[in-house]
């Protein structure tokens, strides 16, 4: 899995946080089980984690199109 975080935020719709929000609730894990920390509504809040292995990207708007 990869996540993409970048420097400023980026507008979405009602729709799209709704659909965000139930893809992070409803995350499941390579054995089928639920694989998230998020509640029920997809907030998740959790300490940040130690690197171990993952790698890290900086991305900044010059890595996407529009």
């Amino acid at each position: 899995m990869l996540w993409y975080v970048v420097d400023n935020p980026m507008e979405i719709s009602p729709d799209q946080l709704r659909r965000l929000r139930y893809l992070v609730a409803n995350y499941l894990n390579a054995q089928c089980e639920l694989g998230t920390y998020a509640d029920e509504e997809g907030n998740v809040n959790r300490p940040i984690q130690k690197k171990h292995r993952h790698n890290i990207f900086h991305c900044d708007e010059s890595d996407y199109s529009n």
